[in-house]
């Protein structure tokens, strides 16, 4: 969350690269369940698929999709489960490039961007949210973010302008 791993993408996008998300899966699992689409409904969706049909489920999912065009470049999107990284490794060429910054700075983006989703919370909620995330309290089948991190191949740390993350990208 406020990483910029969004920013990157559509720069990616705009380089030719085709989008695809883990987050597709589990926002169309949401929608036949008839939930909204919060950021917990859909962090407890994603939990629950992990934990029913393995933790790598999205990531095969995935890559069933990018097989379906293989001879494109993709920007997948959205990994958050160790095991995903493992099922997405399987892909010819594939690259985990992780996007962070500092809590501090995450926290003030948040704040600052003002989605629906993020405007009624305050920092407290934020960092409690980012803790989710990275892993906190979560099961193996759940939020993983921080194991993920160490599994990168590439590790941008995001805490300028756009110009300079775009400058990073290309490295």
């Amino acid at each position: 969350m406020g990483s910029g791993k969004g920013t990157c993408a559509e720069m990616l996008k705009r380089r030719g690269f085709k989008y695809i998300s883990l987050s597709d899966f589990v926002r169309k699992e949401a929608a036949n369940r008839g939930l909204e689409h919060t950021r917990e409904n859909l962090q407890n969706v994603g939990n629950e698929l992990r934990t029913q049909r393995g933790a790598g489920v999205l990531g095969g999912l995935v890559c069933e999709e990018v097989l379906k065009e293989s001879n494109i470049n993709w920007i997948i999107d959205g990994v958050r489960n160790p095991s995903e990284v493992v099922e997405l490794r399987k892909l010819r060429g594939f690259s985990l490039i992780g996007v962070t910054a500092r809590n501090e700075i995450l926290i003030k983006r948040l704040i600052e961007r003002g989605r629906a989703s993020e405007k009624a919370i305050d920092e407290l909620e934020i960092a409690a949210k980012l803790a989710r995330e990275t892993g906190e309290g979560e099961p193996a089948t759940g939020q993983q973010i921080g194991k993920c991190m160490n599994m990168v191949d590439f590790l941008i740390i995001n805490e300028g302008t756009f110009p300079e993350l775009e400058a990073k990208l290309n490295h």
